[in-house]
This record gives C-alpha cells, structure tokens and sequence, in this order.
C-alpha cells in the first residue's frame, strides 16, 4: 500500500433500471432522470427494423448510454420526457408518422436532440425541416450514431 497520500478508488455508482414490456417484442428501461448519476445519458430508440434495433442498442450500451427502447410512435411520445436523446427511424409503426412525431418532440421539447437514421434518403431534408438535429442515412454502422450522440452531449 502507498502513503498517507494513497487515494482509495471509489466504488461506482449503482442505476436501478426497470424493464418493462411496451409493447409485444419490445422492453423499455424506464428511468426519470434525464441524465444519471454517473453522468450517463438515456436514447430514446424507435427503429422498426429489429436488427437495426438491436445493434444500436447494444452499441450504445456499451458506450455509456441507457437506452430506452419503444415499438411505436405512441409509446416514444409517452416516454419523450424521460430521456435525454431521441433515434427514431422514418418509417415507423404507431398512430402518426414518424415525421409528425419529430415536429410534436420539436415543439414540446426543444433542445432534445433527435437524430433520425433512414434509408430514405428523399426524406432526408423532410426530416430536418421537421425538426431533426441531423440525419443519419442507412446503412448507418453504429460507431457514426453514437459520434453523432456523443457530439451532441460535449
């Protein structure tokens, strides 16, 4: 052991998360805070495509992010307030567009930042129009989404 001067490392701090199904296929780690204790920031993930779903989740996980993810636009709007970021996809289920549920997170919370990630590339300008701080076009390697997160939280 060093010194009087020796510092003893801190014990990490511990997040609780609740998994809790959204929607048939889907989980959602519910959470309040908008960013943890440890610094950590929450995405909001709406992508249809289940692989697509799955890559950025665990990506982002393994970066720091909690990530939250949702089946339809519904449940996106229900949990908007609980996170610090929204990925959403263009062509998404739920009870509005996807393009109409960015105009809605625009106007309710402004300085979220949204990132959409589409293979629609004609959508692209549609999507920033609507309110999206960038727009990532598919296919989108997961390491480009979290720089573009990441630079978003600096």
């Amino acid at each position: 052991m060093a010194g009087t001067g020796a510092r003893r490392a801190q014990a990490p701090k511990r997040l609780l998360i609740r998994y809790e199904a959204i929607t048939p296929g889907a989980l959602a780690v519910t959470t309040t805070p908008e960013v943890f204790e440890d610094g950590s920031a929450s995405v909001l993930l709406l992508d249809s495509d289940s692989d697509d779903r799955e890559m950025y989740t665990d990506y982002l996980r393994e970066h720091g992010f909690v990530v939250i993810v949702v089946g339809n636009t519904d449940d996106a709007l229900r949990l908007m307030r609980t996170t610090t970021a929204f990925v959403t996809g263009l062509l998404v289920p739920g009870s509005m567009e996807a393009l109409d549920l960015i105009r809605q997170a625009r106007r309710e919370f402004r300085r979220l930042p949204i990132v959409v990630v589409t293979a629609l590339s004609a959508k692209m300008s549609e999507a920033e129009q609507a309110g999206a701080n960038a727009v990532l076009l598919k296919p989108c390697l997961p390491d480009l989404l979290l720089n573009e997160l990441q630079t978003r939280f600096v």
